[in-house]
């Protein structure tokens, strides 16, 4: 008998090369009082319901995205076996942020290298996953 494995929560983030959109309808700002100024403004995280009591949280930080939720039961009544695959996973994720007027995530495609001398001073470079 085989094993069923399925993602039951998500939580990830994603960086942009601009400043977000306020989607939040409260949170706060820094004041200095020393130097008379406001630092940034930092929004609320935002609780996205959905049907059968289930909700996906986003929080706007700067120009940061951060998603946390169980992708496979929200809006859905078949929810007692979850999405099996991250791609089903950020389909939901990716319509919540739409909704909220926010760009979607996308795919990382930023591989990072181990550097290693070996004899001779030659170096390879090995992907880390």
């Amino acid at each position: 008998m085989g094993c069923l494995m399925f993602f039951d929560w998500l939580s990830c983030y994603q960086d942009y090369d601009y400043e977000l959109p306020v989607i939040s309808e409260d949170g706060y700002a820094h004041f200095d009082f020393l130097e008379n100024e406001f630092g940034k403004v930092r929004q609320a995280r935002v609780k996205h319901e959905g049907s059968f009591s289930t909700s996906i949280t986003v929080h706007v930080q700067g120009n940061r995205i951060v998603m946390e939720g169980n992708p496979s039961r929200f809006n859905r009544l078949d929810n007692l076996f979850g999405f099996t695959s991250l791609d089903d996973c950020f389909v939901v994720y990716n319509a919540i942020l739409k909704s909220l007027g926010l760009p979607g995530f996308t795919k990382c495609t930023f591989v990072k290298f181990h550097e290693s001398i070996k004899d001779g001073g030659s170096v390879s470079l090995t992907p880390l996953v």
